[in-house]
């Protein structure tokens, strides 16, 4: 039996990681279905094109999962047909964090002061395309959908996959019947590590892409007022247009800072590359943000500050990760690394949970469960 693996607004790393662990596991024996993004390395004989071809292979007997990698409320119509017609049907959730994160009734809290002028346009850009799946017949209702509702719906999965077991809390509480997976979509042999006897490691980084729900103006009004001396990195080669651009007209009022922002898309290897010398990421998002960043920090023996307000930063803690939270630095804590020993403490912590033979089992799990 198999799996066909739905994606939207697909990133083609995710596809090719997805590719990678499932055609490790299982060669040619699962789908992808891409509702929205690029399909570029996908097996022609694995790739459908409508859910009309997905149902009829279900009413074949030849599919018995439907794995949404992202799961929107411009799916749930069809989700819940899929509950309804075919009863012996797996659904799963891969969650990706922003499809909740952003919902109407969620999206408030994800904002600091000045990336809060974003708020306003990304409720009237998800009313507007609400408004734009309901008339395809789509969505559920006319307006973004109610908390009530969603969980309604999302109830209704049966499996739900995530980097970071706190966002199945967030979203579910204690009152569900849905099972939770740790699903991680990288290993340690992702991890491209300079030899770190040899860099120094003098920089810090600030955030790691160009969306204002990482509110990098509150991180880097600290820095400057501590008069920080150290060169920092902005990554800002992905994201929102508007908000990069208005972000960087304000970094011309940091007169005690030397930033240097990253404007080009870099590949993976060069960017670890570049990276590498970082002694402090600061990431001051209040959702669950660029795990993979802060694994390839943690992991090179760096110093983690993440929002205390973020599910990531208690699952990291609460998996024995040491770090340290951007709350303590806003309340007068100078920046300050963590000890040789905390260091050594995060590399062996990567290791353990994130083996590459551990991620496998949990993905086998995922698909022959």
């Amino acid at each position: 039996m198999s799996t066909v693996h739905v994606f939207i607004n697909a990133n083609g790393v995710f596809i090719k990681k997805t590719m990678d662990y499932v055609e490790n596991i299982a060669p040619k024996k699962h789908f992808y279905f891409v509702q929205q993004g690029a399909v570029e390395g996908i097996p022609e004989a694995q790739l459908l094109t409508s859910r009309i071809q997905i149902e009829t292979l279900i009413q074949a007997g030849s599919i018995d999962q439907v794995l949404f990698h992202s799961l929107h409320y411009f799916q749930f119509r069809w989700l819940l047909h899929l509950k309804r017609s075919y009863s012996n049907l797996k659904l799963s959730w891969m969650f990706w964090s922003f499809e909740y994160y952003q919902m109407s009734f969620a999206v408030g809290r994800m904002y600091a002061p000045f990336s809060r002028q974003f708020l306003t346009r990304k409720l009237l850009f998800n009313i507007w395309e609400n408004l734009e799946h309901f008339v395809k017949g789509n969505s559920l209702t006319i307006l973004p959908i109610s908390k009530k509702k969603y969980l309604h719906v999302v109830n209704q999965v049966d499996q739900f996959c995530s980097f970071n077991s706190m966002d199945f809390e967030y979203v579910y509480g204690n009152d569900t019947k849905v099972k939770y997976l740790f699903m991680p979509y990288l290993d340690e042999s992702d991890l491209f590590v300079q030899n770190d006897t040899v860099i120094q490691k003098n920089r810090i980084m600030v955030g790691h892409n160009g969306s204002p729900l990482l509110n990098h103006m509150e991180t880097l009004a600290y820095l400057n007022t501590c008069s920080i001396q150290q060169e920092i990195i902005l990554p800002l080669n992905y994201g929102k247009a508007e908000y990069i651009q208005k972000l960087k007209a304000e970094l011309k009022t940091f007169e005690h800072l030397t930033i240097d922002t990253l404007d080009e898309p870099m590949a993976m290897t060069d960017y670890y590359a570049y990276v590498s010398d970082v002694e402090y990421f600061l990431l001051n998002s209040y959702c669950q943000q660029g795990l993979g960043n802060i694994i390839y920090f943690l992991f090179n023996h760096s110093t983690v500050y993440l929002s205390a307000k973020s599910s990531s930063y208690h699952y990291f803690r609460k998996l024995g990760f040491c770090l340290k939270s951007i709350e303590q630095l806003m309340s007068g804590e100078r920046l300050s690394p963590i000890s040789d020993e905390e260091k050594s403490i995060n590399r062996i912590r990567v290791l353990e949970h994130f083996k590459r033979e551990k991620v496998l089992l949990q993905w086998e799990k995922m698909l022959k469960d």
